[in-house]
């Protein structure tokens, strides 16, 4: 009778999003999500992504004005530099700020997601790819980044800042896909439970301010004149 196996959890790299691991799965969430982002035609905003090393979206046809940055030490880097918790962009100037995959290292999630609502003008899309830390994929990088938000909290969150969540769902390849042998197996079916996929994409507009309707001016009427309204 052959010895039974111990099962063993897969090492958390120390720098998860800089593994060829994560960066596969990076690609293939970009993959997927790439029908949201090219919906949002013709629009200035800006790219975050979580380092270097982590593709950028194709800057061409309806996206060509977008800005890339990149986390960097205590900042963003990239097309300019920044801090991380305060993008240099005037209230109400961007029509799309794309998160993907920067929120795992924000010491207040919460924050920096009204930060970036308080850039997009009335109408503007948030766009946030980030962590399920639900999801089975979690063996990987859980010791590596241990306070990722979950999903309640960072839908709090976007409604928090004054956004309307439109979209939201589990993406990336399944957690059968992490085996070689699994992936030569073809395609798996699309309606896998949400724990099966690394992360969740949410899409949340900026609420539009109704307007305010202007005073009516005061009229001083001579004496023994009454005003009829009808």
């Amino acid at each position: 009778m052959p010895a039974l196996r111990a099962f063993r959890q897969p090492e958390a790299d120390p720098d998860w999003f800089g593994s060829s691991l994560a960066l596969r799965v990076m690609r293939a969430e970009q993959a997927a999500t790439a029908d949201l982002l090219a919906a949002q035609a013709g629009v200035r905003g800006v790219f975050l992504t979580a380092g270097a090393q982590v593709p950028t979206p194709a800057r061409e046809g309806p996206l060509r004005a977008m800005i890339a940055l990149h986390r960097a030490g205590d900042g963003y880097d990239g097309d300019l530099r920044c801090a991380a918790a305060s993008l240099p962009f005037v209230s109400g100037s961007l029509c799309l700020v794309h998160l993907f995959h920067v929120l795992e290292r924000q010491s207040s999630p919460e924050a920096f997601l009204a930060e970036c609502a308080r850039t997009l003008r009335e109408g503007g899309m948030l766009m946030v790819v980030a962590l399920d830390p639900y999801s089975l994929w979690r063996l990987h990088w859980r010791r590596a980044m241990p306070g990722v938000c979950p999903a309640w909290r960072l839908r709090q969150a976007l409604e928090a800042a004054g956004l309307v969540i439109e979209h939201e769902e589990a993406v990336g390849p399944p957690w059968l896909w992490r085996n070689e042998r699994a992936r030569g197996r073809g395609a798996l079916p699309a309606a896998l439970p949400a724990a099966l996929r690394p992360s969740r994409v949410w899409l949340a507009r900026r609420r539009a301010t109704p307007g305010t309707p202007l005073p009516l001016r005061s009229r001083r009427l001579a004496p023994g004149v009454s005003l009829h309204v009808r």
